[in-house]
């Protein structure tokens, strides 16, 4: 095992750990699986960054036996946009994801979460109800 060292980020509630170290990624499943509600993550990297980690990181999480599934977004400060965030929001509700499984996020950004969760459900809704209009299905 890799010599490794855990630096403390104080914010109160929000307090997390950041763990620094030779072939950390590679330990990655193990550190992660007891800070986990369930085992199950979702991984979200860029192109570049994952073609270079993304194996090591699979085969940590498949040792620890905690699900995975992958968003990768295109390399650049381009993808830092709000609709990237739309994108990446879409990915965490179609893979179940709710506020309480997107880590340690503040409460404004859970606010900002609801929203938009309430407002992409009432444009499906919106967009089903005029489908069903033009095809005559709700009849």
């Amino acid at each position: 095992m890799s010599k490794t060292q855990t630096v403390v980020v104080e914010l109160g509630e929000r307090r997390y750990d950041i763990v620094v170290g030779d072939d950390v990624l590679t330990q990655a499943g193990r550190l992660m699986a007891p800070v986990l509600h369930r085992k199950r993550v979702l991984v979200v990297t860029d192109a570049h960054v994952g073609a270079l980690h993304l194996d090591t990181l699979h085969a940590a999480l498949d040792d620890a036996a905690i699900e995975h599934q992958t968003v990768i977004l295109p390399p650049g400060e381009k993808t830092k946009d709000f609709e990237n965030l739309q994108g990446l929001l879409d990915d965490l509700l179609d893979h179940g994801r709710t506020p309480h499984h997107i880590g340690r996020l503040g409460w404004r950004s859970r606010r900002r979460f609801d929203r938009f969760r309430r407002r992409r459900g009432a444009a499906r809704d919106r967009l089903r109800a005029n489908s069903d209009d033009a095809t005559g299905a709700g009849r």
